[in-house]
């Protein structure tokens, strides 16, 4: 059994280099490097476990080091296009938004409409001008409310129903791109699932049930008013939150497999605070379940590899 667990956290260790790998590629070249990185692994991976609880320091600094390049190289030189959109909310208490490439943002909005700024980026190569033509000349961004949810996508146009990338992959044979979105929501708007597939999630200043989740990048949460069981999860990349309040009856999970969580909580915030890390430091909190403030709502916070940091 502890053989079988040192070799999970070596997998996890190994995943920080699809940082690196990541940049620049669509949502097809990301998967078949993940293949060709699980095939090359397999052959070294009960080296790396016999030694990967002395090196557990170098592993987090590395993945620390890999997340900072990655999100520099994910930026591309090229061109680009813009799209926007705004629609009022009417019903809908939920905003839901999927990615595969990009950075997504969401902040507290001014008014009682949903504001979409969305940018689609690729290199500028001779080879792809006129697949890139097409592109930008078909796609669209959208929001659209079905019972209580509002869904926000980029999509072609006359195909609201499918991904830009998948209607790319079929239509034009190019899926190398990335999207970029910049959400501002209104207070009517209590739940946020968000899902990015490669690339950063930022929220700030709202208030609700977040249900966040990456596979490769980073997570960060600011001014954050928590309600309801909220969850914040990536597989490779480190999260960030800073946490002003969280209801009576409601509890947060934040889980990331390799890299660090640092929680900032609002000194008046009392919870009970559970930190969980299989390879990394515990500063600030007890390591295992603890009371803050005299103890409520659970505040769960869980790393494979890296550090967990309470302040």
């Amino acid at each position: 059994m502890r053989k079988k667990r040192t070799s999970q956290i070596a997998w996890l260790a190994a995943s920080a280099v699809l940082l690196a790998l990541a940049s620049g590629c669509g949502p097809a070249e990301n998967e078949t490097l993940q293949q060709q990185w699980g095939q090359t692994l397999g052959n070294t991976v009960d080296s790396i476990s016999q030694s990967i609880s002395e090196t557990a320091a170098s592993v987090q600094q590395s993945v620390a080091l890999a997340a900072d390049e990655w999100k520099d190289d994910l930026t591309f030189t090229g061109r680009s296009h813009d799209l926007s959109t705004s629609e009022a909310i009417g019903n809908a208490s939920k905003l839901q938004l999927e990615n595969a490439v990009g950075r997504l943002e969401l902040k507290e909005g001014t008014s009682d409409q949903i504001v979409v700024k969305a940018t689609i980026q690729a290199a500028d190569l001779p080879a792809r001008k006129e697949k890139l033509d097409t592109l930008f000349e078909q796609s669209e961004v959208t929001v659209t409310s079905q019972g209580n949810t509002a869904q926000v996508r980029v999509h072609a146009k006359g195909a609201p129903d499918q991904n830009l990338w998948d209607w790319a992959q079929k239509e034009l044979h190019f899926t190398e791109f990335r999207i970029d979105y910049v959400v501002e929501v209104p207070a009517g708007i209590q739940e946020f699932e968000v899902t990015n597939h490669v690339g950063e999630i930022a929220a700030s200043g709202l208030t609700g049930t977040y249900r966040l989740k990456g596979e490769v990048g980073s997570i960060r949460v600011e001014d954050a008013r928590l309600s309801g069981d909220s969850s914040i999860r990536t597989a490779t990349g480190s999260i960030n939150l800073d946490i002003l309040t969280l209801d009576t009856g409601g509890q947060l999970q934040a889980i990331t497999d390799v890299g660090s969580i640092t929680a900032t909580l609002d000194p008046s915030l009392a919870c009970d605070l559970e930190t969980s890390s299989e390879l990394g430091e515990v500063i600030g909190a007890a390591k295992g379940r603890s009371e803050r403030g005299g103890g409520g709502p659970l505040v769960a916070l869980e790393t494979s590899i890296g550090s967990i940091t309470v302040q």
